[in-house]
């Protein structure tokens, strides 16, 4: 009898397909000094966030069968210099996420028909996905461009399969999301925005072109904000050239229009070191210009290993209504300072695992 019951047990189990099940640990830990100037002020202390944000993240996925797979991310950011969740402080952000709260915590589906993802997550159109630019975060958007898709609650995203190169990935969220900051406004943020977003990708060898808008309809401020970028790269094998062009607009009255032009530069020097530069041309519609101008020096120490060392330039004109940024620059240099040049000047290490 008991044969019996071992024998139907190991064909049930035969029966049933094995499913592969993967579940990671990674992310990225980054720290330097910073030299920084900020509305005439000198200033040194230990930076993070230049060229990777530092963070950890634990990802997984299943194979269901038949061309399906289950997966999902769960992912932290951090200040390695403090500790603290990036943005977060003690009674909350001001950038509206609630102290304790994840940057991603998302689920999927994808097969033949593309992918469907669920939670909060950035929009694949926040930032035109990047393609501009080299050197990871180095010479990223200031974050007041990138305010819009910003790991909303509540949203849902497809994205289509890749057909000659060509993908389309669609966003939206409903509410309840990160706060988004009026439109040339420091600290004023407004909440219960919906947010919707479309990205299309297309990408053939050393070519890469992307478009994406987002808007977010603003509950307090009765007004839309929108960012559209379009942006693209083309690889030479010796260097790789860069450029984005992008526009902010609120559509509340005697709201201006900002827009910012971005060209980079990458040039492979062998031996593991790349050169990077990046200029930035940001202008408001009545209100003035600032520009950003960036250099850095990268060396791969190992594959996750990369030691590094930058300048960062920002001159936001007096007219300005809002001080502009490279992400990550480190410092209080990132913050800005209308009116002034502030400058940092960093070196560090990354370490990515």
């Amino acid at each position: 009898m008991k044969k019996h019951i071992i024998a139907a047990a190991v064909a049930a189990a035969v029966a049933v397909p094995a499913m592969a099940q993967n579940v990671t640990v990674s992310g990225a830990l980054e720290a330097g000094y910073a030299s920084t100037k900020t509305a005439g002020v000198n200033d040194h202390t230990v930076s993070g966030a230049v060229l990777t944000t530092n963070n950890i993240k634990f990802s997984g996925s299943e194979d269901l069968g038949g061309g399906l797979k289950a997966s999902f991310t769960i992912t932290d950011e951090f200040a390695t210099n403090s500790g603290a969740q990036t943005g977060v402080t003690a009674t909350g952000a001001a950038d509206g996420t609630a102290a304790g709260v994840f940057e991603e915590t998302s689920i999927s589906l994808s097969g033949s028909f593309g992918a469907v993802k669920l939670g909060r997550f950035n929009f694949a159109s926040r930032d035109a996905g990047g393609v501009y630019r080299f050197g990871n975060e180095f010479a990223r958007l200031s974050g007041d461009f990138r305010n819009l898709g910003s790991q909303p609650s509540n949203s849902i995203e497809y994205a289509s399969p890749t057909f000659n190169g060509l993908q389309v990935v669609v966003s939206s969220s409903n509410g309840g999301g990160k706060a988004v900051a009026a439109l040339g406004a420091s600290t004023a943020v407004v909440t219960g925005a919906n947010q919707t977003g479309i990205s299309v990708n297309y990408a053939n060898g050393p070519l890469q072109i992307r478009y994406a808008q987002t808007s977010a309809d603003i509950a307090n401020v009765t007004s839309r904000n929108v960012e559209s970028f379009v942006a693209g790269q083309y690889d030479f094998g010796s260097f790789k050239i860069g450029a984005l062009y992008g526009k902010e607009s609120n559509r509340a009255a005697n709201a201006e229009d900002t827009t910012v032009t971005v060209l980079n530069l990458g040039i492979p020097l062998g031996n593991g070191m790349t050169l990077i530069g990046s200029y930035h041309d940001v202008t408001e519609e009545t209100s003035g210009t600032a520009t950003v101008t960036g250099l850095a020096l990268t060396k791969d120490m190992s594959k996750r290993t990369t030691l590094y060392a930058g300048y960062v330039r920002v001159k936001n004109s007096a007219g300005m209504s809002f001080a502009y940024d490279v992400n990550g620059a480190g410092g209080a240099a990132a913050n800005g300072s209308v009116g002034f040049t502030d400058s940092v000047a960093v070196a560090g290490v990354r370490h990515t695992f």
